[in-house]
């Protein structure tokens, strides 16, 4: 997570996110539109939805976002 992610989602110790998946850190309608994001970005296909995710201090925060695949090694070649 780059020092900007740890400030907007409020994450004084890192460690306590280490392994846990990204989409744990959204629920309901939410979380299903992040791991819809995630299968189209693993498909090659870029996506974007917007959604409410709660900090780890409690605090409610709006989401624009937008999921793409980074390419790497192989993966190049298509």
């Amino acid at each position: 997570m780059s020092d900007g992610g740890k400030h907007v989602m409020q994450v004084d110790d890192l460690s306590v996110l280490v392994g846990c998946p990204w989409s744990d850190l959204w629920s309901g309608d939410e979380n299903a539109a992040v791991n819809e994001a995630i299968e189209s970005a693993t498909q090659g296909t870029p996506t974007r939805f917007v959604g409410n995710a709660t900090t780890l201090k409690d605090i409610n925060t709006f989401w624009d976002v937008q999921v793409t695949h980074i390419f790497e090694g192989d993966d190049m070649k298509d």
